[in-house]
This record gives C-alpha cells, structure tokens and sequence, in this order.
C-alpha cells in the first residue's frame, strides 16, 4: 500500500504538469494569434494611410446651406436669369395654396395670404414642381422687397428666409417670414 501512494503522487504531479504545460500552450498559441492579427491590422492601417499620402487636403472651406433647417419659407431670386419670389411649399399648404396671394411689409417680416376682396394688388403664382412650391416672377416685388430690407446682390443671386410663423385673422392664415440677411 505504501508503493501506490507514491505512484498515484507522481501520476497526480504528471497529470498536472501536463495540465500546465497545456495551458502555456495554449496562451502561447492566443498570443502568436493577438499578435496576427494585430500585425494585419497594422498592415491595414499602413495601407490606407499610404493611400491618403498621395493626395493633397481641399483647401476650400465649406458653406452649407442651412440644409438642417428644411425647405426655405421664402427665398428671393436676383439673377440673369429673371427675378422671382418663391414661397416653400409648406407654406404655400399652410396659405390655403390660393389662386392669388397678397404680400405685406412690417420692420423685419414679410407677410403672405390669401388674397382679401378689399384689396385690388395681388400675385397670381406658378405652381411647380411635385412639392407644390409657388413662384411668383415679379421684378418689380423682387425690387420692393431688396429695398425695403437693404439686401445687397452684389456677391449673390437669392436669399432664403427660413423662420416662419402663422397667425389666423378672420379666419385668413397668415405667413410671417422673419427677414435676416
């Protein structure tokens, strides 16, 4: 009885050194595979950032157009091309879409309705595109309007105003279009 003991001692002590040896192995083995991967990482990395090193950076400073602010309420066109008022769609939804549209002046807003009986001036817009916008192409407007708010077309061809709110008077929806240059 006393052989085996030791005999069972040194297979117990085999077993976990194999054990252990097993385990180096295999942390050795994940280690060879971080260090793979980590070296075609790299290669990947090189690659691309040696791509990159043939071209050269835009130096042109980007101006987007308040795109995050959605379609313009209104939007007021100078060109060669022809002078026009456009109103956005939305708003032109929110006006009832009329047959005629009157347009008004305060310090800082232009307003835009429908049209009211007692008054003779109005606008007949053009209807286009699938979003409904209304044009209005008038240069007489587009000059009344780039007076009355100091706009300047020298650099440009359009503003876009975007901050509009609506009021209901006798049972008339109004447009006021905040005017900023």
């Amino acid at each position: 009885m006393i052989k085996k003991r030791p005999e069972k001692q040194q297979k117990s002590e085999n077993i976990k050194e194999v054990v252990q040896q097993s385990q180096i192995e295999t942390v050795f083995n994940q280690e060879k595979i971080i260090a793979n991967c980590e070296q075609n990482l790299n290669n990947v990395t090189n690659k691309t950032a040696s791509i990159l090193d043939k071209f050269e950076n835009c130096k042109s400073i980007g101006k987007s157009r308040d795109i995050g602010k959605g379609a313009a309420a209104l939007s007021l066109v100078n060109s060669k091309n022809g002078m026009r008022v456009t109103l956005g769609a939305e708003v032109y939804r929110r006006i009832n879409s009329p047959d005629k549209i009157q347009i008004a002046f305060s310090a800082d807003e232009i307003a835009v309705f429908k049209s009211l009986p007692e008054n003779k001036n109005y606008f007949r817009p053009r209807i286009t595109g699938k979003v409904k916008k209304a044009i209005i192409y008038s240069a007489d407007l587009v000059r009344e309007i780039t007076n009355k708010y100091g706009l300047e077309f020298n650099n440009r061809v359009s503003y876009s105003f975007y901050d509009v709110r609506y009021i209901t008077e006798n049972g008339i929806t109004i447009a006021l279009v905040k005017v900023k240059k």
